[in-house]
């Protein structure tokens, strides 16, 4: 399955969802992240940068 992120809900994630207090989402998050299952369009990343 593929997940496409928008910048809404990727600012929401970093901004929320700690890595210490959420370790197993992000175990999932970079698992999913490192098989290419998530994608976004270049200006989400022009919006967080």
């Amino acid at each position: 399955m593929i997940y496409v992120f928008d910048s809404s809900s990727l600012s929401n994630i970093l901004n929320h969802y700690y890595q210490d207090r959420f370790p197993s989402f992000w175990d999932k998050f970079d698992e999913i992240a490192s098989q290419a299952n998530l994608i976004s369009v270049r200006e989400v990343r022009n919006e967080l940068i």
